[in-house]
């Protein structure tokens, strides 16, 4: 058995709940299974968000056992106690999961907020999960074991257990399946298989219908280094070398990004995959660096710096463009980390590296850089050094 587990579950019941589905009453028995199931599993860490009910079950198991806890969150810490945990009046929930943050070996906090409609945010916010475990159980040279807390039906909207599922299970991850709130199975744990795609139930509040929907998606920033230094007559010369580049590196990989936008020194690309975000990345820069500017005519020395980050984008109609675009805080944390980036070098953030994991993408490798203070006081986070894998 693995020692590093992802846990995903049902909250407990909201208050006039249609269907009971984890009424509060079977709290001790579902706390006392998970308990058993990390003895077995002789579990040293792990991760989970920590809504009511499930994770924060699976959290105070895993700290009795004396084990690590690791916390994501898909918003700030107040915004999802008031809609994920304070819910159940008279409950203790909320004092549970302060105390649980407190006593965390790391906690992730992916946005300030989310839309109202949070469906997608949760669902990055698993998926960024399943790719942390992964990440600390390679350190270990193990795989994590997710285990899974689900009433065996699908729900309303994308993010929640079910969907969580079904994401470790299409990218052949091993999922145990506690059936404790199953109507139809007694209290047992199973092994799972695919099964239809499904989804859970989400948060929507009432501004909801007037948003747009949203995705999850990588956004690059790219900026040349020197750009600058050009003399009036070099730059258009620079400028078509320098997007021949970027076109090379996307048809040389077949990838068609959702949204591309340039200004001369600067390219903007939304992707639908931190793998493809990668690849493009890391080949643009290896083009731009082993290019001799100086056989090319130019007076000095061009690079470039390149940021990439993934997370929940609005896609929206861009009336001036006359196309789709995609818009939200994840694109402005993009072009905040592109100039904190070392020259010459593809740096992402956590996030993104997170769902490379847990996307089992192998074309390239994410190495630690350390904590870097993002521009314009856009706070400090995370950030790892892509390079291409060099079985590839």
């Amino acid at each position: 058995m693995s020692s590093t587990i992802l846990f995903t579950g049902h909250m407990v019941d909201r208050p006039g709940r249609a269907l009971a589905r984890f009424p509060a009453s079977l709290e001790n028995q579902v706390a006392l299974r998970i308990a058993g199931e990390l003895e077995t599993a002789r579990a040293t860490d792990g991760f989970a968000s920590a809504a009511c009910g499930g994770d924060i079950l699976f959290l105070e198991a895993m700290l009795a056992r004396g084990g690590r806890v690791h916390i994501a969150l898909p918003c700030a810490a107040g915004t999802f106690r008031k809609d994920c945990v304070d819910i159940v009046p008279g409950a203790d929930w909320a004092a549970r999961f302060d105390r649980l943050l407190k006593a965390a070996h790391s906690v992730e906090i992916l946005g300030e907020e989310y839309a109202s409609d949070n469906a997608v945010a949760s669902e990055c916010c698993n998926r960024v999960m399943v790719g942390l475990a992964e990440r600390c159980a390679q350190a270990k040279g193990e795989e994590p074991l997710v285990i899974a807390l689900w009433d065996g039906k699908p729900g309303d909207a994308m993010g929640g257990t079910h969907s969580a599922v079904q994401f470790c299970l299409q990218n052949g991850f091993s999922v145990r399946w506690m059936t404790d709130l199953s109507a139809d199975t007694a209290a047992e744990t199973r092994e799972l298989r695919p099964m239809a795609t499904g989804s859970s139930s989400a948060i929507r509040h009432g501004t909801w219908v007037d948003e747009a929907p949203q995705e999850i998606c990588a956004v690059v920033f790219a900026d040349a280094v020197g750009y600058r230094r050009l003399r009036e007559r070099e730059i258009p010369k620079f400028v078509r070398h320098y997007l021949s580049c970027a076109m090379h590196s996307l048809q040389t990989h077949a990838i068609a990004p959702l949204v591309k936008n340039t200004w001369g020194d600067g390219l903007y690309l939304v992707f639908e995959t931190v793998r493809e975000a990668g690849l493009f990345a890391i080949d643009f820069r290896d083009r731009i660096v082993s290019t001799d500017w100086s056989k090319l005519g130019f007076g000095c020395t061009l690079n470039v710096r390149i940021g990439a980050h993934a997370g929940p984008l609005y896609r929206i109609y861009d009336p001036i463009f006359g196309q789709w675009s995609y818009v939200g805080a994840h694109v402005t944390r993009t072009a905040r980390l592109e100039p904190s980036t070392d020259v010459g070098k593809v740096f992402a953030s956590l996030p993104f590296v997170a769902l490379a994991a847990a996307e089992r993408v192998t074309d390239f490798t994410c190495q630690p850089v350390g904590r870097r203070q993002l521009v314009k006081d856009a706070g400090e986070i995370t950030v790892f050094e892509l390079a291409r894998a060099t079985n590839h």
